[in-house]
């Protein structure tokens, strides 16, 4: 995952001077006063926060794109235009595998000459920008990951609206560009409200079934899993994940052979409180991904072989597995029935 780090320095003695870089390979949990600089070449945005003047980079912020998200996030208020408070009861918390929960109060747009979106959720405290499949997917728009690359298109239109790429070191999808504008509907509340034992359902994926699902997620950067009773062929592998909440530490890897999934290497972290699939890792390995009307098709690259299928969870909008096979598997599977 690819966070933000803050640069300092110093303008007068009287004001400290933010400028907002991104940077795949810094340590977002440091902030150490290394590289002192300020940039006077680019156009900035002044900001009168607490007392102290802000410059904020007008470059193009960062998104990313996750199957793993709700809606659409922005963590930079100055990224932003047309905010409007979202009524209490229309609100949606987030939760993230490592139980992290996030709640938007503020929707509006973000108006870059790469990056147009409407129907953004402004969460100040999440150290990433995400673009959710779900929502797109909502739109009719059909999500395409090919070979490292992705698009997003308007069947309707016929046109790209979207595309972007893997970060090949991260394993997650950065966002090149979006324009994807329409008039704000209103937000059903019926589509988010929900009963006692369904929040508490949302909080608790055991209660829920969902610790025995695995999401589809395009942000994560390995397959991981709370379960160590599913792994068989179990090994020490100690790994560091950066998450929402905070850093999730992997402890074993192992095989996973279920009925419906099978994956030569999961990482357990006692961290995780959901079953992540990584779609950077499965993308690395030659399967394609298509994300439409609620579903979610994988097929082997080259042979085109179906090898497996999601669905999209209407109340989360994220995308459960419905089965997971290795093309390999399936050859030795087809070999068998033909000998039978």
């Amino acid at each position: 995952m690819n966070p933000s780090k803050i640069k300092k320095g110093s303008a007068n003695s009287k004001h400290i001077v933010l400028t907002l870089k991104i940077n795949s390979q810094l340590d977002p949990y440091n902030t150490e006063d290394d590289n002192i600089s300020l940039e006077n070449d680019i156009e900035v945005n002044l900001v009168k926060s607490f007392g102290h003047l802000c410059c904020i980079s007008r470059r193009p912020p960062v998104f990313y794109l996750d199957s793993g998200a709700g809606t659409h996030i922005c963590n930079n208020k100055a990224y932003m235009k047309d905010l409007k408070p979202i009524e209490e009861n229309n609100r949606v918390t987030l939760h993230s595998a490592d139980g992290g929960k996030f709640t938007a109060e503020e929707m509006g747009l973000i108006a870059f000459e790469n990056i147009n979106l409407s129907q953004v959720s402004y969460i100040p405290y999440l150290p990433f920008n995400l673009i959710s499949v779900g929502q797109l997917d909502e739109d009719d728009l059909l999500i395409s990951i090919v070979d490292g690359q992705f698009q997003i298109i308007d069947l309707q239109n016929c046109r790209v609206v979207g595309e972007g790429y893997r970060d090949s070191e991260n394993k997650d999808y950065v966002v090149r560009s979006i324009s994807w504008v329409h008039p704000d509907r209103e937000i059903q509340s019926e589509q988010f409200e929900a009963d006692e034992e369904d929040d508490v359902a949302a909080t608790d994926p055991e209660k829920d079934g969902d610790y025995e699902k695995w999401i589809i997620d395009s942000m994560c950067a390995a397959h991981l899993t709370g379960r160590k009773d599913v792994l068989k062929k179990i090994k020490r592998c100690e790994q560091v994940f950066t998450s929402p909440k905070d850093r999730i530490m992997t402890t074993h890897s192992g095989v996973l052979r279920i009925k419906n999934l099978k994956l030569p290497k999961v990482l357990y972290s006692p961290d995780i409180k959901q079953n992540l699939i990584s779609v950077g890792s499965l993308d690395g390995e030659g399967y394609r991904f298509a994300f439409h009307h609620g579903k979610c098709g994988i097929v082997c690259e080259g042979t085109l072989k179906h090898c497996g299928s999601g669905t999209r969870n209407k109340k989360k909008n994220m995308y459960y597995l419905d089965e997971f096979i290795p093309e390999k598997t399936l050859n030795t599977n087809r070999k068998r029935k033909k000998r039978r």
